[in-house]
């Protein structure tokens, strides 16, 4: 989770515990200091401080970014409440259309880029599933001939499109893995 409040953004483990604290162009999620002055780039008023913005991510070290899986709350207004559909909806023609998230700054510690999405039917899961995966490299590193996606394929996420945002476990949300889809995968007999 990736929060933003009084201009600090901070990213929690699936635990709670703090990952990190840092600046980024998230909504009331920087303070810029030059010199002994410090500019609050938002507005100054104490209801803006207090204004916050919560996505759901997976963090890169490697690639310095947070891929943003789905919008809690942005600019506090609650979006937990939405279906997933009109949530992805949000994120890719509101949040992704600010092209300075998804690059390093100054006030951007991290990049903030979406993720692909598909639907679920013959040709959504066909794109996933032909798509070459990484191979290992002479030193252990991954190097990706992935052609599809910018990023490892760690599993699908399947997400019921009308359900609402669930903390916790859910019927409404599925993650697989399986040798076709993943690098990393989980065999067993059990059915």
């Amino acid at each position: 989770m990736v929060m933003t409040k009084k201009k600090k953004t901070i990213c929690r483990e699936k635990n709670g515990s703090l990952m990190k604290s840092f600046s980024s162009l998230l909504p009331n999620g920087y303070y810029f200091i030059i010199h002994v002055y410090v500019i609050l780039v938002c507005s100054n008023k104490t209801s803006d401080m207090n204004k916050t913005c919560i996505l759901d991510c997976i963090f890169s070290q490697t690639r310095h970014c947070f891929y943003i899986l789905d919008v809690l709350c942005w600019n506090d207004y609650i979006y937990s409440e939405e279906v997933a559909e009109f949530r992805f909806f949000f994120i890719d023609n509101t949040i992704l259309q600010d092209k300075t998230l998804s690059q390093l700054s100054v006030l951007n510690d991290y990049k903030f880029v979406g993720i692909s999405r598909y639907s679920c039917n013959k040709d959504g899961l066909r794109t996933v599933y032909m798509c070459e995966f990484p191979d290992l490299t002479k030193d252990g590193m991954y190097f990706s001939v992935n052609t599809c996606f910018r990023y490892f394929i760690i599993g699908i996420l399947f997400y019921h499109k009308h359900a609402t945002y669930w903390k916790g476990l859910t019927p409404y949300v599925l993650s697989w893995k399986d040798q076709s889809c993943c690098i990393y995968y989980i065999d067993t007999d059990d059915g």
